[in-house]
C-alpha cells in the first residue's frame, strides 16, 4: 500500500518513523534520525534552489514533538495496515456492500471491518509505544 501527499515536515517524519523504524531503533536513535533528516532536507532543498523555510535540527526536533498528534494517526492507521496481519483483510468492495446493506437495515456498520483487529505483536507494540510518546509529549 502506498500513500502520497504534500504535507508538513512533522507529518512526514511520523509517516516515515511509524511503519519504517523499529520501536527500539526509534527509542535509541531518534535524535540522530531527526538530525540526519534535517541535514538531508537542507541539502536537497538547497540543491533544488528552494528559498522557503528550511528547519535546522533543533527546529525539526521541535516540529516532531509539536506534531506528535501524528504519532497517533500514523500508528492507529499505518501501523495496523503496513505491519499488521493482512491475510483476513476483506476486499474494499465487500466492505462497501456490507456497509450499504447494514445502513439499509438501520444497523451499525462498526462491525464490518476494524483495521485494529488485525494488529500483530509488532504493530501492537508500535501503537503502544506511540501512545506512550504522545502522552509524554502532552498530546493525550
Amino acid at each position: 500500500m502506498q500513500f502520497s501527499s504534500v504535507t508538513s515536515p512533522g507529518r512526514d517524519l511520523h509517516y516515515f518513523a511509524v511503519p519504517s523504524l523499529r520501536v527500539e531503533t526509534r527509542a535509541i536513535h531518534l535524535d540522530q534520525i531527526l538530525e540526519c533528516y534535517a541535514e538531508n532536507l537542507r541539502k536537497y532543498a538547497s540543491a533544488l534552489n528552494y528559498a522557503g523555510f528550511i528547519p535546522d535540527a533543533s527546529e525539526v526536533k521541535q516540529i516532531y514533538r509539536e506534531k506528535s498528534l501524528f504519532l497517533l494517526t500514523e500508528s492507529l492507521v499505518m501501523a495496523a495496515l503496513a505491519v499488521g496481519d493482512t491475510e483476513n483483510i476483506p476486499e474494499w468492495e465487500d466492505c462497501l456492500r456490507e456497509t450499504k446493506e447494514a445502513d439499509a437495515r438501520g444497523e451499525s456498520t462498526l462491525h464490518i471491518w476494524r483495521h485494529l483487529d488485525n494488529l500483530n505483536p509488532i504493530s501492537e507494540n508500535i501503537v503502544k509505544y506511540n501512545i506512550q510518546l504522545a502522552m509524554a509529549y502532552g498530546v493525550i
